[in-house]
């Protein structure tokens, strides 16, 4: 019954998506996986609060550029 279950719940089910569906593809655009990845950290800060600090950047010249699927989060 928290303030962030809807929004735990919407990314948790794009997480759970993009496995099931994208993770079979040979490749998929950078943007994609990265996408991913900010997702699953911002579940991670609502999980922990403030017992978590995350430090991110990313510098992309091509969000385009293929990409095997799930190789940035392993």
């Amino acid at each position: 019954k928290s303030e962030h279950t809807a929004e735990s719940v919407l990314k948790l089910s794009k997480l759970m998506r993009f496995m099931l569906y994208e993770a079979n593809r040979k490749s998929i655009p950078l943007g994609d996986e990265l996408t991913l990845i900010k997702d699953y950290i911002d579940l991670e800060k609502m999980r922990y609060t403030d017992r978590l600090t995350i430090t991110y950047h990313e510098s992309v010249d091509d969000y385009q550029q293929g990409i095997a699927p799930l190789i940035l989060i392993h």
